[in-house]
């Protein structure tokens, strides 16, 4: 007896298409309720006109992100940041006798 599935020199035959592979229903993200810290808001705002209040918002604000969560850590490193690089410019203006 003769193998129906056998091959005599015809063209190949392709495999059979494997399974799909089950997928989990979407679900979409909770929104998270965390709002960004004012105090970091301000840190960069100030940070970028120069007042000292963008360290102590930044001082602050990193504090309360850490003791309370939430979001804004980086906008708070920022605005000191900047505050520093203001800090720096003066110095090197005033060391140059402009």
């Amino acid at each position: 007896m003769s193998n129906p599935n056998a091959n005599y020199g015809g063209p190949a035959v392709p495999p059979p298409p494997a399974a799909p592979v089950p997928q989990q229903p979407y679900q979409p993200q909770q929104p998270q309720n965390e709002k960004t810290n004012i105090f970091a808001i301000l840190s960069l705002i100030f940070g970028i006109l120069g007042g000292w209040l963008g360290l102590l918002f930044g001082i602050i604000a990193i504090v309360q992100i850490n003791k309370k969560g939430g979001k804004g850590k980086g906008l708070a490193i920022a605005g000191i940041v900047i505050f520093l690089v203001w800090i720096v410019i003066l110095i090197v203006m005033n060391a140059a006798g402009a």
